[in-house]
């Protein structure tokens, strides 16, 4: 495969690393298969790539939680090949940053530029959706406060949106159970801002309105 490139290119590099022998293309370790869904990725190579892939396609640096998160609950990469494949990619210079944000490197945009058609479209889509919805939660979490206090007959859900320096919004709902809780602290985190434009703009209107 790496024939078609120039021996001293990146790519050349970068394949002649992830498809020799002491790599492994298929993990075969039952503990790096856990939790992978039909059509998830097990070839170590495919792994890095769709890490690459998703990496590349969004505009700011994703934190590794956001990344493991977005790829195990889909099934799509187990826990383990993920954290190990997010520290390869960095010791190889194909990302840069930290747990705290990842971004790709020049060489690392080559290469996932040649590569990523190998991981299948479903995957790829799968995957970039996984990541957009827990960075939107990932980022309304920072704002979109909520706590979840224990009543005798149920949980108070007590959501507000806060700046630096005061609260903008604050409501406590009422739920009969934990699992209704969770959907309201969630929504509220997903919604937040839809959810109190709408209530303001009822308590806001003239009477004559309606």
């Amino acid at each position: 495969m790496a024939e078609k490139y120039f021996v001293d290119s990146p790519l050349v590099v970068y394949l002649h690393r992830i498809y020799t022998v002491s790599e492994v293309l298929v993990v075969s370790m039952d503990a790096f298969r856990a939790g992978i869904v039909p059509g998830g990725l097990t070839s170590t190579s495919h792994i890095r790539t769709l890490l690459l892939f998703i990496i590349n396609n969004y505009e700011s640096p994703i934190p590794q939680s956001v990344i493991v998160t977005s790829l195990t609950t889909t099934g799509i990469v187990n826990y383990f090949a993920c954290i190990d494949s997010l520290k390869e990619l960095s010791n190889l210079n194909l990302v840069a940053g930290n747990d705290d944000g990842y971004i790709l490197t020049d060489t690392g945009r080559s290469v996932v530029n040649t590569l990523h058609s190998e991981i299948p479209l479903t995957v790829r889509t799968k995957a970039v959706e996984a990541i957009r919805q827990n960075m939107l939660l990932h980022i309304n979490t920072k704002q979109h406060n909520t706590l979840i206090e224990k009543l005798d007959d149920g949980y108070l859900v007590h959501c507000n949106l806060a700046d630096p320096d005061s609260v903008i919004f604050s409501l406590s709902l009422y739920a009969p159970n934990y699992e209704i809780a969770q959907k309201i602290k969630k929504n509220f985190i997903y919604f937040g801002e839809k959810l109190i434009d709408g209530i303001i703009a009822e308590m806001t209107k003239d009477m004559d309105e309606e």
